[in-house]
């Protein structure tokens, strides 16, 4: 009696130790962050003159152009805008646009999707310091196309982007990289 009331007990504990012990505790490496991100840097060559100063880079506005359509029944908000303000240190550092930064997902669309129907547009804009400022430069981003898939090796599975692209201002930008690779950066010059 007892030795049966010990194999009720031990046997699930040693068959959850052993399942455990496959994929509990393998560490996954998927060096996939941001895979789907659109990093921007801004060129900082004042030499050729198609760089910018900090100066021109201190208050930037990035504007979300939600596609809405009249069927879409949260048809409540067309444009979201986020102002980064940059001090002379952080002036140069890469602006990131992401499903969830710097704008919070909304209606249920992603940064960018192979049907253009649920992707977003946006606009990266270099103003003065002021709220109602001119714009000094504009650069325009749509035509997104995001696709990946999802690999999974024993006990890991990673998503990785299989395609990326955009237009910039009317000009094809093609930003897949292969897997692992860190995201493409594109510089943003005058």
């Amino acid at each position: 009696m007892l030795r049966r009331l010990l194999l009720l007990f031990v046997l699930p504990l040693l068959g959850a130790v052993l399942f455990a012990g496959c994929c509990g505790s393998v560490a996954c490496d998927c060096q996939n962050y941001r895979t789907d991100a659109l990093i921007f840097q801004f060129s900082a060559d004042s030499v050729s003159g198609r760089g910018f100063r900090a100066s021109e880079l201190a208050n930037i506005a990035l504007v979300r152009y939600n596609t809405i359509y009249p069927e879409d029944s949260a048809n409540v908000q067309k444009t979201d805008t986020v102002r980064l303000t940059r001090t002379r240190a952080t002036a140069f550092a890469p602006v990131v646009i992401d499903n969830t930064e710097p704008f919070a997902q909304r209606f249920g669309r992603k940064l960018g999707s192979p049907n253009p129907r649920e992707s977003h547009r946006y606009a990266i804009l270099l103003t003065g310091a002021q709220r109602n400022s001119p714009v000094r430069k504009r650069y325009f981003i749509g035509g997104l196309t995001l696709r990946g898939k999802v690999e999974a090796d024993g006990c890991c599975t990673c998503y990785e982007n299989i395609e990326k692209s955009f237009y910039l201002n009317n000009t094809f930008v093609e930003a897949t990289t292969g897997a692992g690779a860190p995201p493409a950066v594109t510089t943003l010059v005058r």
